[in-house]
């Protein structure tokens, strides 16, 4: 069976879905992305968002898709990342449209982004300037730029799990 596959945005609660339930996984892009020089000192949530280190692996986006396609029979979930330029995640998702794999996108309603900042904590100063800057639009791009996913609606004060079971998504 082939898992669902949910991209959703920093600050929702991936890594705690990935981290609780084990038929989630929660596939991060940036061990994938980067060389990671430097990085080994730091744990995965201070790494987050720390992509100029190490610089970019010349076998990323190929290595990620690999890895994906390694995992899709493993797990009834998997996230990854938005199909946005924030994530330079797009080759990804034209792999996913080109082999007609569907797949949903989480994303965080825009009355929650100060709940989704808050939960950034731990992170790097310049990556939720970042992400506090970008974020709105961001929002607006994925609700309106869909082309063969589907939009799962993070209501506020919902982290990522609780929408997932309000939607009736199989969490174990």
């Amino acid at each position: 069976m082939r898992a669902t596959i949910i991209a959703a945005s920093p600050g929702v609660g991936k890594s705690y879905l990935g981290r609780k339930h084990k038929n989630v996984l929660d596939l991060e892009s940036s061990p994938f992305r980067y060389a990671g020089a430097g990085l080994e000192e730091l744990s995965a949530e201070e790494r987050k968002g720390l992509n100029h280190l190490g610089g970019e692996n010349p076998r990323w986006p190929q290595n990620y898709i690999d890895a994906l396609l390694e995992n899709i029979d493993l797990y009834d979930i998997v996230l990854i990342p938005p199909p946005h330029e924030n994530f330079k995640a797009q080759e990804i998702w034209d792999y996913l449209a080109t082999h007609n794999i569907k797949a949903f996108i989480a994303v965080p309603s825009i009355e929650s982004l100060e709940t989704v900042f808050a939960r950034m904590q731990g992170r790097s100063n310049k990556f939720i300037a970042y992400m506090r800057e970008s974020y709105p639009l961001l929002l607006e791009e994925l609700k309106t730029n869909k082309s063969f996913y589907n939009i799962i609606k993070i209501l506020d004060g919902e982290f990522l799990e609780d929408t997932l079971i309000r939607l009736g998504f199989v969490l174990v």
